[in-house]
């Protein structure tokens, strides 16, 4: 006796039942147990949304949104173009995919432009462009108990017309929120305030000028690992180019980094904004922007208050793209990539990145909603571990909400391997967990492997450890119960 399989029969002997195959098996295939006691292949299933949920019929447009992580809720921002161009915010309690939302509040009773919003510490601050007040940049608090939401006092931060949206961001280092906005017409300088929250009111240090440049489209995500906002902008005064800059609170005002360049070929004049994420599990800063009606995406490390930049890449080629949205999903460590498909029919469409190093793997686009969409929302629920998005439905102007539920494979309900290959309807031999499967071809001696989405063996870790391989056609099938 030389080995260990001469102990036991062909197919791994113990640990093994029969069991009658739903659709054709091949010999050492990973199978799943199904209700009716059958075992089938490992299947997929593709990224799909929930059910929508209407927030507002009143044609609201570009939404913004936050989770509010004392409520468990969702907060939305926008402007009512129905009948108005008011100020509008819904609150909406989350359970499950279903999105209950309050009776949506008047923030500003007069013509308003974009909208951000940005969480913390128990408040919701927005900026808006208040067009009842010369474009003023104006903030307003608001505070909200199951789903409703009250506000205080309006505050402004910018005497002048800002011409686009303010983001914000919450520093939980320093309890303050940093908002960027544009300068004066005459120059359209990048500038930068922090605010402070008490109870209902807010109040913003003295402004400071981070680019000295024509600033456009500005997107601005909170890094906590180094503390900084992160700003991303298109400098029109140098060709479009694609910039970043790290914000930071010094003392009583605000502090900037060098300019970085993350695209140097010139961002498409008429994108509708930029997208930024930051990506928790590896700490990189993610980036999406329009370039000659392709979508891209680029990865940059950040160290201090400097980046450097991946290669791009691609997530549509489609044309003519218009708005888009990025999500950082923290549970799966991918980031959500969303946009109206303008090859078709403006349906929402949303392809996932990996992010590793500084590349970015980009999954098959999947349509989520088959209606044409303009005006996207997202933001991620830390309790339930899900994306919340949104968007104007173009069949009725309604503002919808859904909850995005990625693709799924049953590989993590495997129960063993198949001993042979069992036809469709016949009975057959399968290992189970505990044995040993003698089914295989070309295994490394050693390496662990595991079932992938598809149902494939390999060595590439997920979350369905099948065992470790013991010779180059045997899987010891580990027992992880």
């Amino acid at each position: 006796m030389s080995n260990l399989s001469e102990l036991l029969p062909t197919g791994g002997g113990q640990n093994t039942a029969n069991f009658v195959a739903s659709g054709t098996l091949s010999s050492g295939q990973v199978v799943v147990l199904r209700s009716d006691g059958k075992v089938e292949a490992v299947s997929t299933s593709p990224a799909t949304g929930g059910a929508n949920n209407t927030f507002d019929t009143l044609y609201p447009y570009v939404t913004s949104g936050v989770y509010d992580e004392a409520s468990n809720t969702i907060v939305l921002a926008y402007r009512q173009l129905s009948g108005s161009a008011f100020g509008r915010a819904v609150v909406g309690s989350i359970s499950g995919t279903t999105i209950t939302f309050g009776t949506a509040v008047v923030f500003e009773s007069a013509s308003i432009g974009a909208t951000k919003i940005a969480y913390g510490d128990g408040k919701v601050v927005i900026t808006y462009t208040d067009s009842g007040n010369s474009d003023y940049g104006t903030a307003i608090v608001g505070t909200v108990s199951g789903t409703s939401i009250s506000f205080g006092t309006a505050a402004v931060f910018a005497s002048h017309g800002v011409g686009d949206a303010s983001p914000i961001v919450y520093d939980s280092a320093n309890n303050k929120f940093i908002l960027a906005y544009l300068g004066a017409a005459s120059t359209y300088y990048g500038y930068t305030r922090f605010a402070t929250v008490s109870g209902t009111s807010i109040s913003f240090s003295g402004a400071t000028i981070f680019a000295f440049v024509f600033v456009y489209r500005m997107g601005m995500v909170y890094d906590p690992d180094s503390g900084n906002a992160i700003v991303a902008y298109r400098d029109v005064t140098s060709g479009n180019l694609g910039r970043v800059q790290a914000l930071y609170i010094n003392g009583s005002s605000m502090s900037y980094g060098s300019v970085n360049t993350f695209y140097g070929g010139g961002v498409d004049a008429t994108t509708e904004g930029l997208g930024v994420v930051y990506d928790t599990t590896n700490d990189k800063v993610v980036i999406s922007f329009k370039v000659s009606n392709l979508g891209r995406v680029i990865v940059g490390s950040v160290s201090g208050t400097s980046f450097s930049f991946g290669t791009l890449a691609t997530y549509t080629s489609s044309g003519n793209l218009g708005t888009s949205s990025l999500c950082f999903d923290p549970s799966r460590s991918v980031v959500l990539i969303q946009y109206a498909d303008p090859a078709n029919s403006g349906y929402y469409t949303v392809t996932e990145g990996t992010v590793s190093g500084t590349s970015i793997s980009l999954s098959t686009p999947a349509v989520v909603k088959s209606v044409s969409t303009s005006s996207y929302l997202s933001s991620y629920d830390t309790t339930a571990n899900q994306a919340i998005m949104g968007f104007t439905d173009g069949s009725n102007s309604y503002g919808q909400a859904f909850a995005y539920i990625p693709a799924g494979s049953t590989k993590d309900n495997a129960i063993g391997l198949t001993a042979s290959a069992i036809a469709n309807g016949a009975s057959g031999s399968v290992n189970l967990k505990g044995g040993l499967n003698e089914a295989q071809t070309g295994l490394t001696i050693g390496a662990d492997y595991y079932a992938q989405d598809d149902g494939t063996l390999s060595t590439t870790v997920t979350s369905s450890k099948i065992g470790q391989a013991i010779s180059a056609t045997t899987i010891n099938m580990m027992d992880l119960t």
